[in-house]
Formats: structure tokens, C-alpha cells, sequence
């Protein structure tokens, strides 16, 4: 088994509400450096149980809901994929200016009205004050 906590972030639902629809989960995890990766499928609960929760605080903030993943198949997959990438290679990843900032990406979704500087503004904030 294992507890995902649902940290604060884009204040959108959809990963629970799609998993309180249908609980299959599938997670890969990788490390930084490390190549190879792990890959785990099963079935997944929503659960707002403040004693499970308690252990998973940050900073003295608790989670409100997490992710219980009963664990049905666990796969240790070989670094062939992610060294074809160079996902961790520096000489090969795309430069941060090849892509739209955040803000411009909310700006064009959902609030042309606004400024991209100024949605990145927001942005910024709001990763330097309401993670935890």
C-alpha cells in the first residue's frame, strides 16, 4: 500500500475526481540521474482520514485528502528508454525560453484579458508562498 498526499497546487480536482470514477493508477517514479525507473499499477482510493494523513504533513500542514494505492504490480524497468532520451543529459534539454511561460499558457487558456507578465507574476508568488 502506499499514500500519495494531494498537496496544494493548481486548485483543480480532476485527479480525483477521475479516480472516484475509475481507481485504476498507474505512477512511474524517477529519480534525477538515476536511469532506471519503477513503475507501479493497482487500484486507488480517495481518503481524507486526518490519522492516516497526519504523517505525511510538511511544515506542520497536513494534507486534507490523499491517494491510497493498493498495490497489485510492481515493474523495475531497465534505463534503454530514458537513456535514448538524454532526459538527464544537460547538452540535450530544450531551453526554458523554447516554451510559453506559465503565464502565457494561462493567458491564452482561460484570461486573455490579462498580461502574461503579470499571470507570471501570480504565478511566481503562489509557488513561493502556497506550497505547503
Amino acid at each position: 500500500m502506499l499514500l500519495i498526499p494531494e498537496r496544494p497546487g493548481n486548485r483543480r480536482a480532476d485527479s480525483m475526481l477521475n479516480l472516484m470514477a475509475e481507481p485504476v493508477i498507474g505512477l512511474i517514479f524517477f529519480v534525477p540521474g538515476i536511469e532506471e525507473t519503477l513503475r507501479i499499477s493497482g487500484r486507488a482510493t480517495v481518503i481524507d482520514d486526518d490519522a492516516q494523513l497526519a504523517d505525511l504533513a510538511v511544515r506542520g500542514k497536513a494534507p486534507k485528502l490523499g491517494i491510497r494505492v493498493d498495490v497489485e504490480r510492481v515493474f523495475f524497468h531497465c534505463a534503454k528508454a530514458l537513456k535514448r532520451s538524454g532526459l538527464w543529459n544537460p547538452d540535450v534539454q530544450v531551453p526554458r525560453d523554447a516554451f510559453p511561460s506559465p503565464g502565457q499558457v494561462i493567458r491564452d487558456q482561460r484570461r486573455p484579458q490579462d498580461s502574461a507578465e503579470a499571470l507570471d507574476a501570480l504565478v511566481i508568488e503562489d509557488q513561493e508562498n502556497n506550497l505547503y
